[in-house]
């Protein structure tokens, strides 16, 4: 067969359910021009390539895919190795995938035993020993992205020593749920990945150190070790005692180029880095710590000097979540800057001072020790334009009279967690006249404001554009009527509110948006209507609207039975609508004599509204629509106009059979506005993202995981924990 196959540049093999092997040794060297490589579902393989018997007995050669640069396998329950005892050589290949593979043992697998049968020399297979997965047998130079993906039998990925030029140009490394790996890099090894950039590792459950530098020879490995290392996202690792289980300050000293650093889940852990590592971190921009066991920043290294200073020159946003154990940033005397810091996020950190104004002495403030430095003082707040704290921490910022000529850069402000207050005391944006953008969430707030503040503070909200609210469980309305924060809010341009429970009305029935451009409602279960005509004849430009997951809603603009006056309502510019998992809604507005036009109207997507039979009662106009989508059936159906194409999707959808909600619901609409991050990279090198925002497009593996960080919501790995 080699001269039918010696052109083959591409080989995908699936479901192919009775084949031990995919190749045999002799004829894989005929595949002198294959370059792209698949094998996945196959579930009888045991092996990818079959070292025949004769082969077996001679002298190991080489088996080599001169041109192969991608190799993908996956979902290979039964295979145990590529190959068996032969020395393998991929001298192109650049991207490597192993997927749900989990019986792989190695690579190459080795510790051979020989008998004697019949006067010959037969090999048998030894598990007696751990088998690093790829081992001195195998040689990829040119391997520059590597994904090791829910592997069983994973134990140790690297051997001590494997040839010089293997893995020296790997840029990429992602390790997920492999539940039996100890290390990521053990000693001796580390000074081989000079070119090692971005590197995440994730739901490990016995993981206990990244990098083991126990016994490592820093002089014979040289001070560049490692420091093109860029990104570091290490994610779900319950039992992670330590990123570096050494000090590696000499591997760090030359060219620090740690620019992003992301850490979530790691219970075990309590520090980041040795005090030398975090004075070379000259380079790094972002820093996120969420949901661990940390109890200080930077580890105390022996006999330190009796002051200690850290700066961080280049650090733009910083996160700290749910650090319930994190008491001080270094345990000693030290100084601390953060020169240019513009994004600050810190909720969950109640035995920590997060500020402490500069002229106030600590010995006025209860509980903190003389010694102990606070993490911010009023310099951090020159350059911020983003503040997300508890309404605790912002209080105590707000009372401090000096900060006032400092928050002239703050356009957006997160007030969450501990606020027990029955409205949000508006007093607190009276300092941030520049405030663009206002969060609110896990308050008791039953409306945002009281009548009396907004009184008191009439114009401070006119220049706010964008308006959030999410999980207020006792919000019952965000103003009541003839309140004058509408007129505050008449600059508005964005508004979602999203996990509110409790709410009954979404605003006033003569609230006004005149300016507002996007408006988005979840899950707000005793919603019955979102908006009231006089409302909705205000929205001149509304560009996109979304409902969703809000049972009780019947219809998106309340209709009054009783007027018997003609309505005309136009969305000038509405050009998306979405409406999804509405289980009551039965029409967009059920009053006959309401008149709708939508003349820029292009996406109309109803998803999950069983008893939507019809679009409107009255006229309706739509010149550019001429479809409605449906995710259910499939399809995007038109059958002439709005409301017979409604009543025929309706009619499809009942005659479908009845299937029980097996809990794995679509990707919802709303989930996949959120969380557009879980494109997760090209080539499906997928890196997690999480829940929250980062205006960020670098193709990089923070590009994807960025997107955790929006509006200091910190929820973001609950809700994406199958990811």
């Amino acid at each position: 067969m080699s001269s039918c196959i010696q052109n083959l540049t591409r080989l995908i093999v699936r479901v192919c359910g009775t084949s031990k092997s995919v190749f045999h040794s002799s004829s894989v060297r005929s595949f002198v021009q294959l370059r792209h490589l698949e094998i996945s579902n196959c579930m009888n393989l045991e092996e990818i390539v079959f070292l025949e018997l004769e082969e077996s007995m001679e002298e190991e050669k080489d088996i080599i895919f001169p041109q192969l640069n991608f190799l993908k396998i996956k979902d290979l329950v039964n295979v145990t190795s590529f190959c068996s005892g032969n020395y393998i050589e991929f001298p192109s290949l650049k991207e490597l995938q192993i997927q749900r593979c989990p019986m792989l043992k190695a690579f190459i697998l080795k510790n051979m035993t020989t008998d004697l049968k019949g006067g010959k020399k037969v090999e048998t297979m030894s598990s007696v020993e751990i088998q690093p997965f790829f081992n001195e047998k195998v040689a990829l130079p040119s391997l520059e992205e590597m994904v090791l993906s829910n592997m069983d039998n994973l134990k140790m990925i690297w051997l001590n020593q494997f040839a010089d030029d293997s893995f020296c140009k790997l840029k990429l490394m992602k390790v997920e749920s492999c539940k039996r790996l100890l290390t990521i890099f053990p000693p001796q090894i580390c000074g081989r990945f000079l070119k090692l950039e971005s590197l995440m590792v994730t739901n490990c459950g016995s993981l206990e150190e990244i990098f083991d530098l126990e016994g490592m020879d820093f002089e014979e490995q040289g001070s560049g070790a490692v420091t093109q290392l860029r990104e570091l996202y290490l994610s779900r690792l319950p039992k992670l005692k330590s990123i570096w289980n050494k000090d590696p300050h000499k591997m760090f000293s030359s060219s620090p180029n740690l620019l992003k650093l992301r850490i979530f889940a790691c219970q075990s852990l309590k520090s980041l880095f040795p005090a030398s590592i975090a004075r070379s971190l000259l380079q790094l921009e972002k820093l996120y710590i969420k949901n661990c066991g940390v109890e200080e920043i930077v580890a105390k290294e022996g006999r330190a000097e009796a002051t200690v200073g850290f700066v961080f020159p280049s650090l733009i946003s910083l996160t700290l979540c749910e650090l319930p154990h994190l008491r001080t940033f270094y345990h000693g005397m030290y100084t601390l800057e953060w020169p240019v810091l513009k994004k600050l996020k810190a909720y969950g950190c109640d035995k920590v001072s997060i500020f402490v104004p500069e002229h106030i002495s600590f010995e006025e403030i209860k509980g903190i020790p003389a010694e102990q430095p606070h993490f911010f003082d009023d310099q951090v707040f020159r350059n911020l334009e983003e503040l997300s704290l508890s309404k605790k921490d912002i209080t105590m910022i707000w009372q401090d009279h000096f900060l006032e000529h400092l928050l002239s850069k703050l356009k957006v402000l997160n007030v969450s967690y501990d606020d027990e207050s029955a409205v949000f005391p508006l007093g607190l944006l009276q300092r941030a006249r520049n405030l663009e953008k206002l969060v609110l969430s896990y308050g008791s707030y039953k409306e945002i404001c009281s009548s009396e503040e907004v009184e008191e503070h009439a114009g401070r909200l006119t220049h706010i554009k964008t308006l959030k609210l999410n999980k207020l469980s006792d919000l019952t309305h965000m103003w009541k009527q003839d309140s004058k924060l509408d007129l505050m809010l008449q600059n508005l341009e964005i508004l979602e509110i999203k996990y509110c429970g409790n709410m009954m009305n979404l605003v006033p029935s003569r609230a006004s948006f005149r300016n507002l451009t996007v408006l988005e409602v979840c899950d707000c279960e005793r919603l019955v209507s979102v908006v009231t005509s006089p409302t909705a004849k205000c929205l001149v430009q509304l560009r996109k609207m979304t409902i969703s997951k809000c049972k009780m809603v019947t219809e998106v603009i309340a209709s009054d039975q009783g007027d018997v006056v003609k309505v005309e309502i136009v969305f000038n510019k509405l050009k998306e609508l979405f409406l999804e998992s509405l289980e009551s809604l039965r029409s967009f507005c059920s009053g006959a004599n309401y008149a709708f036009n939508f003349p820029c109207l292009e996406d109309l997507m109803v998803i999950k509204c069983p008893n939507m039979k019809t679009f409107s009662a009255g006229v309706l106009k739509t010149p550019r629509l001429w479809d409605v989508q449906n995710l259910e059936l499939n399809e995007a159906c038109w059958a002439g106009d709005v409301n017979t194409t409604i009543q025929q999707l309706h009619e499809k959808m009942a005659k479908r059979p009845k299937i029980e909600d097996s809990g794995e619901s679509e990707t919802s609409t709303s989930e996949e506005t959120d969380h557009e991050e879980d494109g997760e990279g090209s080539k499906e090198i997928e890196f997690p993202a999480t829940s929250e925002d980062e205006e960020e497009s670098e193709t990089s593996m923070s590009e994807e995981i960025d997107e955790e960080e929006d509006e200091g919501n910190c929820e973001e790995e609950k809700e994406n924990g199958d990811d």
